[in-house]
């Protein structure tokens, strides 16, 4: 979709390639006037966290209080659960292997 400055856009680093998000500022703004602004994010698989990290950083640092990072499956031994809760992060896991 065509940016009319009303998105915002990042990046987040991966083992095997990068994924790119974009918000909507407007969604962001209307979420804030009507005091929506706990978040509760949700994924498949948790490996390394840094795609999680980037995004819940993204969140808070718009104004939202990331409650949780729920993740269906939690590879516990690549370290992303541990990263995400060094930095603050409460984080729940389905099944842990």
């Amino acid at each position: 979709l065509p940016n009319d400055g009303s998105q915002i856009t990042f990046a987040a680093d991966k083992e095997y390639g990068t994924s790119e998000f974009a918000v909507n500022l407007n969604d962001f703004e209307f979420l804030k006037q009507q005091r929506l602004t706990d978040v509760v994010l949700v994924d498949d698989v948790l490996a390394t966290g840094q795609t999680l990290l980037g995004i819940a950083e993204f969140y808070r640092n718009h104004g939202f209080n990331v409650k949780a990072v729920i993740t269906v499956i939690n590879i516990a031994e690549v370290g992303g659960s541990e990263l995400l809760t060094d930095n603050g992060f409460k984080v729940h896991a389905v099944i842990n292997v």
